[in-house]
């Protein structure tokens, strides 16, 4: 029986040195935008193609700890820190336009899914505590709210699409790191047996 061998490698550093930032793509065609920098917030955009990071559009408003998903030619940048935590913002490929507001203003929320459908979830509201538990869903235009989370949670890891998504780990309202998973059918959360290993925060997206 052969024996895989994985590992991982160094790649070019991001241009601009930030943390708590936005992501959305793939691994080939990659999207980083806003941020946290040792100057202040961030409004610059980069693009990754797997070997290296271009310049791309600067987003409207300078915020960080926003989250974000889709593509890199067709991407949604929503919440964050500072101000009310609901301005939304959509990527072509080139250049930020305004979208719709989320209903609830919020930071350290994770998103999931593609610009025409896709939704976020949890996070904490604007100032700190209490964490959410509100889901609200994206049809490229405008946000509906969507079924709630059954453990409220900020700083949470989520994937797949908006009818088969999954939420796990995040930092509850205790305060404590959960290792609880759901699963989202498009309009509810069901929470699975399956746990990660080891309860944990700053998952997101």
């Amino acid at each position: 029986q052969g024996i895989g061998i994985e590992s991982f490698s160094s790649a070019t550093p991001l241009p601009t040195a930030k943390s708590t930032y936005q992501r959305a793509g793939t691994m080939t065609a990659g999207l980083f935008c806003a941020g946290n920098t040792s100057t202040g917030f961030s409004t610059t955009t980069e693009e990754w193609n797997g070997l290296g990071f271009s310049q791309g559009g600067a987003i409207g408003t300078a915020l960080y700890s926003n989250t974000g998903f889709g593509t890199q030619t067709a991407a949604i940048a929503a919440g964050g820190f500072p101000g009310p935590g609901t301005p939304t913002f959509e990527y072509d490929g080139s250049a930020w336009t305004a979208g719709g507001a989320l209903s609830t203003g919020r930071l350290n929320l994770s998103g999931f899914g593609i610009l025409t459908s896709g939704a976020v979830a949890g996070g904490n509201a604007p100032g700190g505590p209490p964490r959410l538990s509100n889901t609200e869903e994206y049809d490229g235009s405008t946000w509906t709210a969507g079924g709630g989370l059954n453990t409220a949670r900020g700083d949470l890891g989520v994937a797949g699409t908006l009818t088969a998504g999954l939420a796990f780990g995040g930092n509850t309202n205790t305060p404590s790191f959960t290792n609880t998973t759901e699963h989202y059918d498009g309009s509810s959360w069901t929470t699975v047996p399956g746990t990660l290993n080891t309860a944990r925060s700053i998952l997101h997206a």
